[in-house]
C-alpha cells in the first residue's frame, strides 16, 4: 500500500504544480509540500526506503570516519540543518530548492539517526505515511 500512496502523492504533487497557478496557488500553497512529504514518508516505509537508508548510512559512516563521527550523528546533524533550511525556504510559500531536498530526504535521515529524537521523528513519518494510506483508501472506497 505504501508504494501506491507514494505514487498517488507524487502524481498529485506534479499535477498540483501545473494546475495551481495565480491566486488559487497562493491560497493553497501548502498542498504541494504536503504531497511531497507524504510521498517521501511512504517510500521510506518500503523496501526501497530501507535500502536507501542503508546506503545513506554507509555514505555518512564513510564521511564520518574521516573525523571520528558516527553515521547516526552525521544523519542527525544533517537532518537538523535540512529541517531548519526547509522551514526557512517555505517562508516564501513555494517549495523550491532546499525545501524539496529536505522534504524528500528527512524520512531517510531519521531512519539512519539514533536516539530519542530520531525515534520520535520515525514515529512522525510513520504517522504521515499512515495518514496518506488512510486518505487514499477512503478516496478509492477500500
Amino acid at each position: 500500500m505504501d508504494f501506491a500512496v507514494a505514487i498517488a502523492a507524487g502524481g498529485l504533487y506534479f499535477v498540483l504544480g501545473r494546475k495551481l497557478t495565480g491566486n488559487l496557488g497562493t491560497k493553497v500553497w501548502f498542498l504541494r509540500p504536503a504531497m511531497l512529504l507524504i510521498c517521501a514518508a511512504s517510500l521510506a516505509n518500503t523496501v526501497l526506503g530501507v535500502w536507501s537508508a542503508k546506503v545513506t548510512g554507509g555514505l555518512l559512516g564513510w564521511v564520518g570516519g574521516w573525523f571520528g563521527a558516527s553515521a547516526a550523528l552525521l544523519a542527525g546533524v544533517v537532518g537538523l540543518l535540512l529541517l531548519v533550511g526547509t522551514a526557512l525556504d517555505l517562508k516564501d510559500k513555494r517549495p523550491d530548492g532546499i525545501a524539496k531536498t529536505g522534504l524528500i530526504t528527512l524520512p531517510i535521515l531519521v531512519m539512519v539517526a539514533s536516539g530519542p529524537l530520531a525515534a520520535q521523528g520515525a514515529g512522525l513519518f510513520d504517522s504521515i505515511a499512515q495518514a496518506g494510506a488512510n486518505g487514499l483508501s477512503t478516496m478509492i472506497g477500500g
